[in-house]
């Protein structure tokens, strides 16, 4: 019995030791994508800027994408904590508001992200969601494919330029997007 106690601590602080790692590693990448170029971010200085040695950096990861990608994955469901997901709802203008408020907000990383080359990535990653999802039949999930698509177009395109507020920009993608108002636009 005592044992399996030790056992179940050092496990436990196992996970608790990698979990700090793992959060240090991706502060490190944030902080350094606000001083070079991604392509200018090596593991070494990954690991030297996080204090985290290559050997325990090998042996939870492969390359330094998979440390751009938790942060593309966290800054995404932040985003759905903060204004709702845009596939359980039919998402309404101050729902785009809302969105594009938030990408203001957080223009500067999602500038950075995206010059990392995670552009193609962040929307692989929205993809895989939808594709994911058993319960949507195959007009649903064609919708949200174009969805993701159009809107991460829209977002990349508005924050290279920022020539619309975001009320405008927000008032053309609920046009754009809205399934109701493209029907009505049809008949």
């Amino acid at each position: 019995m005592n044992k399996s106690k030790n056992t179940i601590g050092l496990l436990k602080y196992s996970k608790e030791i990698q979990q700090e790692m793992e959060d240090r590693l991706e502060k490190s990448m944030f902080k350094l994508l606000f001083q070079l170029p991604y392509k200018k971010i090596t593991i070494s200085l990954l690991c030297r800027e996080a204090n985290v040695s290559r050997m325990a950096y090998y042996a939870h990861f492969t390359d330094k994408d998979q440390i751009l990608e938790r942060l593309v994955i966290k800054l995404n469901k932040d985003l759905i904590a903060a204004i709702g997901s845009p596939f359980n709802i039919i998402p309404d203008l101050n729902w785009y508001k809302n969105l594009f408020k938030y990408i203001y907000d957080k223009k500067e990383i999602i500038q950075h992200l995206f010059e990392a080359g995670f552009f193609e990535k962040y929307l692989t990653i929205l993809n895989e969601v939808v594709l994911k999802n058993k319960n949507a039949n195959d007009f649903e999930t064609i919708r949200h494919l174009v969805w993701n698509g159009g809107i991460i177009n829209a977002v990349k395109y508005w924050l290279n330029h920022l020539n619309l507020s975001i009320d405008e920009i927000a008032d053309y993608c609920y046009r754009s997007f809205n399934p109701y108002l493209i029907l009505k636009k049809a008949i």
